[in-house]
């Protein structure tokens, strides 16, 4: 015979369903709603309760013929609102779990007068006095998992070396900032208390991921069919296959990652995706395998989906919410291709119950950003202009990231765009959090000597000097800076350089092919900043 249960809402006496077991905890959840929903008020039950108090966090929990108090995410409401209810047979616990429970209780009666059965709980005989409840042991309830909500790994490697002549290649740049505003903007409107967490997409996050658990896994980042391009940690493409994907996330005895919902925002993604769902991920959202995905239905889908889902409703309405919104996108959003055309490319795999919710217990609040803080700056914003450069960024980011050069020079003709460029590592290196203790801009227009420059680094590092002399103020900014691990950007060294050649002081500029970007320990530029740093 099937495992039956009694539901009662949370706060009431009266009005009880009769429920049989469904065989996932989501089923019930969404089956405990349909149950309380009505034309007029519906209901999304997230939380599950013994009556004594105990909350209910597993399917395995709940015994046959128990009673259940389901709560749409508020906590346990404790006597006197329930004190009519006699203990149940059951707690609904395993024993250990209920090893303080009451004994044996008055039985309940079901009124058979529908097909529905209700719950008719009589009072107790001997009702507690006033001030009794209070002075009861309140129930404590669990407290929320420690896992996020949502983790968004964003991968934006510069180049690949994967083509067939085993040649660097440029890969098209990705907006990782802009994509985290829109998304948290969106998200914001829902007004619920979600746990979001941006992190570069790396093998090691990865796998930290699955490890601590999070509730839905976000990737965002270029795919192909047979792989997905991750980050090497140098500014390179890490390209992940589904196989290798699937050994990553898989834990040490086979069994799936903690992911109730996995969504690989990147075009041909199908296969990679697939893997998940091999894994025993419930619901999988992919872009079909054949396909290539416009960016501007990319970023309307994940916004639509995420905040459909922040609501409450099921996996399959989120669904379908994303793909209508792509489909109404305007046509100057989609010039090579028709919106409709876009939202079909979409597709949901996983053999979870697609009707249940992946978030039914948000309660009312704000939108919580748990990722890394990104370090002090001072620097421009990056011009949005700025493209082709990828190959030269990478020379760059790898000698800074992976080389560990003190000094990286980038020398060139002027107007040949060294600031555009030094701007865009920095802007870069930033993102992946590889200086700490701050990215920084100094800009050496109309300084004339080395004094100057040193009060120039330290107001843009927000440092007071207070020597009297140039070598006093040296030492005072050598050993602010010593214990920092930081990235300093000095623009325009040219100009102090043609400073100091005409006020008779050593050379300090060179002139290197144009676009050459090289370790400079012995440059001339090293040189002149040895002034103040060595």
């Amino acid at each position: 015979m099937a495992q039956r249960v009694r539901l009662l809402r949370n706060g009431s006496r009266t009005g009880g369903k009769l429920l049989v077991v469904p065989d996932t905890w989501e089923q019930l959840l969404h089956r405990c709603s349909r149950k309380f929903s009505t034309d007029d008020e519906p209901f999304v039950a997230s939380r599950c309760f013994t009556v004594d108090g105990f909350e209910i966090e597993e399917l395995e929990e709940v015994a046959a013929d128990s009673i259940v108090v389901v709560s749409s995410g508020e906590d346990f409401l404790p006597l006197p609102l329930l004190e009519g209810l006699p203990p149940p047979l059951h707690t609904g616990v395993s024993s250990s779990a209920a090893s303080t429970a009451s004994a044996a209780p008055a039985p309940t009666e079901l009124s058979r007068d529908s097909s529905v059965a209700s719950v008719s709980l009589p009072p107790h005989a001997s009702p507690l006095p006033p001030g009794a409840a209070a002075a009861a042991e309140p129930a404590v309830p669990s407290p929320p998992e420690p896992r996020l909500h949502l983790t968004m790994l964003q991968a934006a490697p510069l180049v690949t070396s994967r083509g067939s002549d085993g040649a660097v290649h440029p890969l098209p740049q990705l907006n990782l900032l802009s994509e985290r505003e829109k998304l948290s903007e969106m998200l914001s409107h829902a007004s619920k208390a979600l746990d979001i967490a941006f992190e570069i997409a790396t093998t090691d996050n990865l796998r930290r991921v699955c490890t601590t658990g999070a509730t839905v896994l976000h990737y965002s980042g270029h795919g192909e069919e047979s792989y997905l391009s991750f980050e090497d940690g140098s500014g390179a493409s890490h390209e992940l296959t589904p196989q290798l994907l699937a050994s990553t996330c898989a834990a040490a005895d086979g069994a799936a990652p903690p992911l109730r919902l996995v969504f690989v925002c990147a075009c041909h993604s199908q296969p990679a995706a697939a893997a998940f769902a091999r894994m025993g991920v419930p619901h999988v959202v992919a872009v079909a395998s054949s396909a290539l995905l416009l960016d501007a239905a990319a970023v309307s889908f994940t916004k639509h989906f995420y905040l459909a889902l922040a609501t409450g409703v099921s996996v399959q309405a989120a669904f379908d919410i994303g793909r209508k919104a792509v489909s109404s996108m305007p046509a100057r959003l989609t010039p090579t291709s028709s919106a409709r055309h876009e939202s079909s490319k979409f597709v949901l795999l996983g053999s979870g119950d697609h009707q249940t919710p992946i978030w039914p217990r948000l309660l009312a609040g704000a939108l919580r950003d748990a990722s890394q803080p990104l370090c002090a700056t001072n620097l421009p914003a990056p011009s949005e202009t700025f493209v082709g450069r990828q190959v030269l960024m990478s020379r760059a980011v790898a000698a800074l990231l992976h080389g560990r050069k003190r000094y990286v020079c980038l020398v060139g003709a002027g107007g040949i765009g060294k600031t555009a460029l030094a701007l865009a590592v920095a802007h870069y290196v930033r993102l992946r959090h590889a200086f700490p203790d701050g990215v920084h801009h100094v800009d050496c227009s109309g300084l004339s000597s080395s004094l100057q420059l040193a009060y120039a680094l330290a107001a843009a590092l927000s440092l007071q000097l207070v020597g009297p002399g140039e070598e006093q103020v040296r030492e005072e900014l050598i050993g602010a800076l010593a214990p920092r691990r930081l990235l300093i950007v000095v623009d325009r060294c040219d100009e102090l350089a043609e400073a100091r050649r005409a006020g008779g002081g050593p050379a300090a500029a060179s002139s290197s092919p144009a676009g050459e970007a090289a370790a400079a320990a012995g440059s001339p530029v090293a040189e002149l900043l040895a002034l103040v740093l060595a």
